[in-house]
């Protein structure tokens, strides 16, 4: 999703339950982060399987705070980022192959570092794969 000043662009893949998102055939995906697999059984919480597929040359996830803002206190100033796998019962998974891209940016310097978290929690599992000529995750301040 794409917001502006003030809103969310939230991507979320598999948040207690199963989910996919393919991105492929030059396609682009924008947003101010993406949550991959989150779910947790201690919390009453369903587990949570995510799968991002990036396939093909020009195909790309765009991450950054010109497509939204964090505006909750414990997350406000916070740049751009993405996770794999968060809470006790998540688990996901990133898959980068035949030229596709990640990327995640701070483009206005105000936020803090842009990231990319696999496996955040006890119990989290993260997995990524990149594969093939030309595919590539930039993070970048």
């Amino acid at each position: 999703g794409t917001g502006g000043p003030g809103t969310i662009g939230a991507i979320r893949v598999g948040r207690q339950g199963t989910g996919e998102l393919n991105v492929e055939d030059g396609s682009k995906v924008y947003g101010l982060f993406l949550d991959v697999g989150r779910g947790s059984p201690t919390a009453g919480e369903a587990d949570g399987v995510g799968t991002v597929n990036i396939d093909g040359t020009n195909s790309a996830i765009h991450l950054s705070s010109a497509y939204g803002r964090f505006t909750d206190a414990a997350t406000i100033g916070e740049a751009a980022f993405t996770r794999f796998g968060r809470e006790d019962g998540g688990k996901g998974y990133l898959n980068i192959t035949n030229g596709g891209l990640l990327q995640v940016v701070n483009v206005d310097q105000e936020t803090d570092a842009p990231a990319l978290r696999f496996g955040r929690n006890d119990g989290a599992k993260g997995y990524g794969l990149v594969s093939g000529a030309g595919s590539t995750i930039n993070v970048i301040q």
